[in-house]
């Protein structure tokens, strides 16, 4: 009696099984390294999006300066102001005619920037007037600093320094502003 046998031995499926397990670690392992490196580029990406819109936001707002307020003297000695006294520095944008409408009835001629909890936020004055009112610019920012640029003894201008962290990433970026319409003399 002869039969046949179809079918596979303990052996060889022992044997397909230890392949197959070496081919899925190594997938595994692929797919793993993947996310990885797709969760860094994600953090440089947030990081350069939120930096690069934060500061584009900010020289935009403050190029067309007209004056300058600070509790803080600025002058040619004393011309950095970081993140401590960032909201000591408000930037007139407007002339003294004309104001500006944030809402429906309610108007602006001063802005400036203040920095907590790694948030910047856009404030708004009406004069010496605080409005009860503040925008989310950018998040994951660890830093801001203004230096304020003289020539004669007026200030022409400003270097803006925003530091960003987003978990193990930094990113530092700068710009620098030229004053359209400054008045200011210290």
């Amino acid at each position: 009696m002869n039969k046949q046998r179809t079918g596979f031995t303990l052996i060889e499926l022992l044997v397909t099984l230890g392949i197959l397990g070496l081919m899925i670690t190594a997938l595994f392992s692929f797919f793993i390294g993947n996310v990885d490196f797709f969760k860094i580029t994600s953090d440089n990406i947030d990081i350069q999006q939120h930096g690069q819109f934060c500061m584009n936001y900010i020289v935009d707002e403050i190029i067309v300066t007209r004056d300058i307020k600070s509790n803080i003297p600025l002058n040619e000695s004393n011309y950095s102001v970081d993140k401590k006294n960032i909201k000591s520095i408000l930037f007139k944008i407007t002339s003294d005619e004309q104001l500006l409408e944030l809402e429906e009835g309610v108007f602006y001629n001063y802005t400036g920037f203040k920095y907590d909890n790694d948030c910047v936020y856009q404030i708004f004055y009406l004069d010496n007037k605080k409005i009860d009112k503040e925008f989310s610019i950018a998040n994951y920012v660890n830093n801001i600093n203004y230096e304020f640029i003289f020539i004669e003894s007026k200030i022409t201008g400003v270097r803006i320094n925003l530091t960003l962290i987003k978990g193990d990433k930094q990113k530092n970026i700068e710009n620098q502003v030229k004053f359209r319409n400054i008045n200011c003399k210290d």
